[in-house]
């Protein structure tokens, strides 16, 4: 999952806390874990989907080169400008080598290779490199073949994550995707020539032109292509996107929320019968195969860094959003080994080891933002939410607001509460499979209202 997703998400639920969510503060926020983990963001698609509010640059149906064709000079100054940043950052002392690393996009798979050899390269120098780190790329059918996914893996890519998002020509063409559906079927038939050691694939569920029996279609085909992972994500009408514009004049015809929850379980049904277990709200896997980065962003208190324009890292209870232009990024990046620019507005941000002069948003972590965002989202995933480490780094008075509400969900239903862990003495909970997750979003939203209860009693 990408960061930016996360801050979606984050956003949506803000709504059901006040500024005080969360009382009885711990005076400083818990300390989080150091960074081993790196997203690196590669802008480039064939052409901008029609619900895509990601920072992207549409380079035109030229440039997908799967053969011998040289890149566009955009996509090397790009490479070039993310090299200089990644020098420019300073590791954070104390961290681990780098256990993972995320190419997203985008569609990363329109970078070469060899470009991507150097990245993954330029990190190892600069953060180090853990034996067996999981090194994922995105790739979008249309834009590989087998002999260029083996020279991803020669640069030392071992997950790809193909974005299928539907194997129904009329869905993909209403959502604007560069691809075919026999273009999809091509691209996996690749992945599995290749041997690739991890892979998943990614679907997007509630499309225009799409019915129960196209969606049903999709996931068997989808199953049986063999990935090792399967996600399952639910459209969203980003403000601003072409999607967004048609439904607000009413041109645009989406399953009502009945019938997207319908095919949401028929996913959830599926996957599960096929052997992939929920790992979170939108994905599945088989035994020991989830996406080990992903893991990072789910625990809510965990460092990573990130490059690229756009792209958002989490330092030392800081987190850093850099410039979304293209031309705002280079200047950044320009700037991040200048002396003036450390010792600039942003020297406090700067000096936890991520410099940020002009150009970036800056916004530092209170303890009841990790609480809101800890609770969030591990609730979000299939392990849940050990509420011994809501007492351990907030408060009991916060430990017991949200095993409050947990416990009213619970007995209706939606959530179970598991014996606390060896050594711990508070539960765990987690939402039921299907059901709770259906309604994650209330369940959470009371988990927030139950914690504004501590600050409106104070």
């Amino acid at each position: 999952m990408r960061p930016a997703a996360l801050r979606g998400a984050r956003r949506r639920f803000a709504a059901a806390a006040t500024t005080g969510a969360a009382a009885a503060r711990a005076p400083v926020p818990p300390p989080s874990a150091p960074p081993a983990a790196a997203y690196v963001h590669l802008p480039f698609c064939v052409r901008k989907c029609r619900y895509c509010d990601f920072p992207v640059h549409a380079l035109g149906p030229e440039a997908a080169p799967i053969g011998g064709r040289e890149a566009p000079a955009i996509v090397n100054e790009y490479v070039s400008t993310l090299l200089k940043e990644v020098r420019a950052t300073a590791p954070v002392a104390g961290a681990p080598p780098l256990a993972t690393i995320f190419f997203g996009g985008g569609t990363p798979s329109l970078v070469p290779p060899a470009d991507v050899g150097r990245i993954v390269g330029e990190l190892k120098d600069r953060f180090g490199l853990a034996d067996g780190a999981e090194v994922s790329l995105e790739a979008d059918p249309g834009t590989f073949d087998a002999a260029k996914l083996a020279a991803y893996m020669a640069a030392g890519v071992n997950r790809f994550s193909i974005g299928v998002q539907s194997f129904d020509d009329a869905a993909l063409a209403a959502a604007g995707r560069s691809h075919t559906a026999a273009d999809a079927r091509a691209a996996l038939a690749a992945v599995r020539a290749v041997g690739a050691p991890s892979w998943s694939l990614d679907l997007i569920c509630g499309l225009p032109e799409v019915s129960d029996d196209t969606w049903s279609a999709t996931l068997d085909e989808a199953i049986a292509a063999g990935p090792h992972g399967v996600s399952v994500y639910d459209l969203t009408l980003e403000p601003g996107t072409p999607f967004a514009r048609a439904a607000a004049a009413g041109a645009l015809a989406l399953p009502d929320d009945d019938a997207g929850a319908a095919m949401l379980a028929t996913a959830g049904e599926k996957l599960a019968a096929a052997g992939l277990a929920r790992v979170e709200v939108s994905s599945w896997a088989r035994p020991g195969a989830a996406c080990r980065h992903n893991a990072v962003y789910w625990r809510g208190d965990a460092d990573y860094h990130a490059f690229g324009v756009g792209a958002a890292s989490r330092l030392r209870g800081a987190r850093v959003t850099r410039p979304r232009g293209l031309a705002a990024w280079r200047a950044w990046v320009s700037a991040l080994s200048h002396p003036a620019a450390e010792a600039g507005a942003a020297a406090a941000v700067a000096a936890r080891g991520d410099g940020v002069p002009g150009g970036a948003a800056a916004t530092p972590d209170g303890p009841d933002d990790v609480l809101l965002e800890v609770v969030m989202l591990r609730l979000r995933t299939a392990a849940g939410l050990d509420v011994d480490w809501v007492a351990a780094n907030h408060s009991a008075a916060a430990a017991n607001a949200v095993t409050g509400a947990l416990d009213a969900a619970a007995r209706g239903g939606l959530a179970v509460r598991r014996a606390p862990p060896p050594g711990g003495s508070r539960p765990v909970f987690a939402l039921t499979d299907p059901r709770g997750f259906m309604v994650s979003n209330g369940v959470i939203s009371d988990v927030f209202l139950a914690l504004d209860g501590i600050e409106a009693e104070g």
